[in-house]
């Protein structure tokens, strides 16, 4: 179970970024303690980069996520955040190649 900085259960779908703000700097470590005391075996961590704005802004903890599984994180970090990784590398090789003439890569 995925619980967020309180203990509360998130999900099922979380929704962590899009194009617009996407995760950077992204960890899974131990999770230490939430802030009402209640430790969690790990947590997922990370930055937003707004690409438009060309700034990255530090989360302030509320956004970060705990689970005493390691693949239920793993898992929001597969379905969440590659795909926008994926997507800006796909539109970035093809600025290389010269198939595709997009500047701002991280939308389909």
């Amino acid at each position: 179970m995925i619980v967020d900085i309180n203990g509360k259960r998130v999900g099922p779908k979380i929704h962590i970024g899009d194009e617009m703000n996407v995760p950077v700097n992204i960890f899974i470590a131990d999770g230490g303690e939430s802030s009402i005391g209640k430790p969690a075996r790990y947590r997922l961590f990370w930055e937003i980069f707004m690409p438009r704005k060309s700034l990255v802004i530090e989360t302030d903890g509320d956004e970060d996520l705990y689970s005493e599984d390691i693949e239920e994180l793993r898992s929001v970090v597969r379905e969440q955040m590659v795909p926008l990784y994926e997507v800006a590398l796909r539109n970035l090789n093809g600025i290389v190649d010269g198939s595709r003439d997009k500047h701002y890569y991280w939308e389909e």
